[in-house]
This record gives C-alpha cells, structure tokens and sequence, in this order.
C-alpha cells in the first residue's frame, strides 16, 4: 500500500535532485502541500431511467439526454438547470468563487461567481441553448481563487435529438467521416414503433464505413467488433452493413454512430444514413377459432400502416405450440422451463421481456437435448431472444437468470414456443402490398389445425406483417378456442 510516509518520502527524493532533473510542474504544487476543500454537487439528470436513481432525476452533474416533449430539448430552446453546490469545509463564513465552463461551444452559460457558505447549498443558475443538433458537453468550474488548485468540477451535457417527423416518419443525415474517427447521429423513436430502419449509402467505392446503434438505455444493439459489419469489407452474409431493422425499438433517444475503419483507403469517407420507423396495427390482435383436426377455418384481419409509407408482405406459416406465464425473479435467482420439442420442428423460440422494474438486467440461456448451450441472449437489459432454427427433438431447457434486480425482484413477460407443422398451418396471401401513411388493407386467410397442443400449453396461428427489409411490423394470433380433435 502506498502510504502518506511513501508520498512524504517520493517528495523529499524529487527535492534532494542534483540540477539536472526537470521538476515537473505539478510536483512543484504538490511540495507546497495545498489545502483542499470538500464539495457536493447535484443537478438535474433526464433519461429514460433516470428516475431510478437513488435520488430521482438527480446526479452529480447535469444531463439530459431525454426527447423533446419528454424532458429533452430543441435547437434553439433555452432552459436553464439549477445546480446545487455545497462546500463541506473550510471558513465558516461566506467565501466567493469564480464559475467558468471550460470547453463550451457556446451552449451553456452560467454566472461567473457565487457566495459559498460552509455547509449550505447553493443553486448555480447553468443556461444551456443548443445552437445545432447532436451532443453538447462542457465542464463547470467552481473554484476559490485563494486555493492553489481548481476546488470542484462536474459535467455538463445536453443531447439534441432529431425527431422523425410525419408524413414520411424518417430522417436522413449525409456528410464525411474520417478514417478511424466517427459521427454521432441521434433520432427519437416515439411510442408505438415496431420496427426502427436504418440504412446506410452514399458510400464511395471500397470505402470502409459501419454505424453502431446504441438504445436509449445506452445499450449498443450490434456488435461493436472491429472487423464487423463495415461496407466493402464484412461479410454481408454476417450482418449486412447498408441496412438492418431493429424490432421493438425502446422508444426515446437513439444514438447511431457513424464510423470508419482504420484500413478505409480514403481519409474521409462519405455517407448518407437514413433512419424511419415503422410499424402497423393489426385488428384484431387476437382472435379466437373454433378448430377441428383437418379442418381450415377462416380467419380476417384489417391492418392500418401507423408510419409512413411502407412496402408490407403477409406471413403465415405452421402452427405453434406455447407456453406463457408472468413469473417473478430476483438478484441471483434462475428459473428453468423444459420444452419437448418434436421431430420436425422448424423453429423454437425463447422471448423474455417488459420487466416491472425498468433497471432489470435479467439473461435468456437455452440449452439443448445434449445439455450444452444451444442459445443465450443477455446483454444490459432485460428484453431477450433465443431462435432456434430446425431444432433437433428432445427436451430443451430454458433458464432465466436474475443478473441484476435492483428493485428486488421484478415481474417479466416469459413465452416459450415451438413450430411444427405437423401441427397444422396458417396460410395467407404472400404477395406484396404497398401501404401509405394511415392506409388500410384487409388481409384474409385459413387456419388448419392438425393436432392438438400438450398440456399446459395453447395451440395457435401467427401471421405478421413483415417489411421489404424483413423486419415484423405487427402481427396477429389465432387461438384455437379448444384442443384440435379429429372429425
């Protein structure tokens, strides 16, 4: 352990030079043993889950990366954050300070002094006016000028995010980045979004150039290796670098960052990213249909497009068989369901998700027949997915695990199902539709029940509405109102 006799003695050693050692400047302050004094700060914090902070909207500097209308703020919007500072020690009575902001680009103002008085907090009035979009930070200094040193720092920082506004919901920013540097682009996904598209172009010849899309909880949803997903250099069979969907988006603030790889051939490299959401309601979301084994049943929905326009394709497919509860768990616990699944199988899926506690972090592990790891899904949230494609049969279990519950325990949303289409199938038209905002289409079909579901579990049709990128923009359930039986 590095002690304060071990601090005494490293200074006493720089003192004791022979002249030809060039004493650092900071060691020079350090040998003059400055006083340092003690403060606090809190100011007022906006996110999605800010008020999940031990104290509710509040943290040691100001932040506010939350949409407007939500909390957040607009180009040319002036609001103005109180910061309450207090000084912990030192004179009793009232000692002025200078504030400055270092690194400003001219978003944030604040007055250049304030009155400190020991032990009682003080709001520092901190203005910020964005003059463009994307990300503004700076650093607010508090300082006594009769003390050596600069006594208290803290953040600043205010995101403006683009909306996506009607009637095409999408957005488009085109511009260069230079070759191992990045761009910040950052979009609000409102309510009711079912798919958020992004599209890259604009990308010059072998130019080597990727985007990272990172949530509103600050979570990135692809994979940040090095050599993933970059245009003229990934596997385009691996993840397709000029455009992705991202199902369920979270809504709120959205930061897609724009990046290019250090073996691009140019120095700087252009590109147009283009991000819309999308997504469609279906009616109804749920029906129910007498079924009797062998015999197709008709069945209807009427689908309205909620964004803007958009080219949709019906999907139906076999049956599946499910299982669904609304279990609880906490910090370090594991739940586990088995799910026999049968010869022929062409899927199996695993979903958790809609926590109670908006903090959960819980993780989705699917293990095989074999007992080996056949799926895992766990990254620093709580809505998870596990696919399997043609599942070998035999008994498949399914654990979810209570990374971190900082409520305690917290209720979620648990779906296992396997598709089979010895279980019979749903079959709708495949062909293409086009759909302005606000359109209206119906959508008609047959469902035909070949077996019945296991018991404790539900034997249903899906059919959804998928976009030209492959993204599901809505769906619709049929249930079978009871167990397939034959004529």
């Amino acid at each position: 352990m590095y002690t304060a006799a071990d601090f005494q003695k490293s200074l006493a050693a720089v003192g004791q030079g022979t002249g030809q050692l060039d004493v650092p400047g900071a060691w020079n302050l350090l040998r003059k043993r400055p006083v340092t004094l003690d403060y606090t700060a809190t100011a007022p914090v906006c996110t999605v889950l800010s008020d999940l902070l031990a104290t509710p909207n509040r943290g040691t500097g100001v932040y506010n990366d939350c949409a407007a209308g939500k909390g957040g703020q607009k180009v040319g919007q002036s609001r103005t954050y109180p910061v309450k500072v207090t000084r912990l020690t030192g004179a009793s009575g009232s000692v002025n300070h200078k504030v400055r902001i270092v690194g400003n680009d001219g978003t944030f103002s604040a007055p250049s002094s304030v009155a400190l008085r020991s032990g009682r907090a003080v709001d520092v009035a901190v203005k910020a006016k964005p003059k463009t979009g994307g990300l503004h930070s700076a650093i607010l200094e508090i300082d006594d000028p009769k003390t050596p040193l600069v006594d208290h720092r803290l953040l600043l920082t205010v995101v403006v995010s683009t909306d996506l506004p009607k009637p095409s919901y999408a957005t488009s920013t085109s511009g260069t980045v230079q070759r191992n540097l990045f761009k910040r682009v950052f979009v609000t996904v409102p309510e009711g979004a079912k798919a958020l598209q992004v599209n890259l172009s604009g990308i010059a010849t072998k130019s080597q150039v990727r985007w990272i899309a990172f949530n509103p909880y600050g979570v990135p949803v692809d994979n940040t290796s090095t050599p993933f997903c970059y245009t003229n250099y990934s596997d385009p069979a691996t993840c397709k670098p000029s455009s992705r969907a991202y199902a369920n988006p979270i809504p709120g603030v959205w930061e897609l960052l724009v990046e290019s790889r250090r073996t691009s051939p140019f120095l700087d490299n252009p590109f147009k990213l283009t991000a819309a959401v999308q997504g469609v309601t279906v009616d109804p979301a749920t029906q129910t249909v007498p079924g009797s084994t062998g015999e197709a049943s008709p069945v209807s929905w009427t689908v309205k497009n909620d964004f803007g326009p958009v080219t949709v394709t019906p999907r139906g497919g076999p049956l599946g068989s499910a299982h669904t509860e609304r279990p609880s768990i906490g910090t370090g616990d594991r739940l586990e369901y088995t799910v026999e699944v049968p010869a022929g199988a062409s899927r199996l899926d695993a979903v958790i998700g809609n926590t109670s506690d908006l903090g959960a972090d819980l993780d989705l592990t699917v293990l095989g027949p074999d007992g080996e790891q056949a799926g895992q899904s766990a990254d620093g949230d709580s809505e998870e997915a596990v696919s399997i494609l043609d599942p070998e049969p035999g008994t498949y279990t399914v654990q979810v695990d209570g990374f971190d519950v900082p409520a305690g325990t917290t209720t979620f949303d648990y779906r296992d199902v396997f598709f089979s289409g010895s279980l019979g199938s749903l079959d709708v038209p495949s062909g293409a539709i086009s759909l302005k905002g606000g359109q209206t289409v119906s959508i008609g079909g047959t469902i035909t029940p070949e077996a019945a579901a296991a018991e404790g579990r539900e034997l249903f049709g899906q059919m959804d509405v998928v976009s030209s990128e492959g993204a599901v923009l809505g769906s619709g359930a049929v249930l079978l109102s009871e167990p397939a039986t034959t004529r």
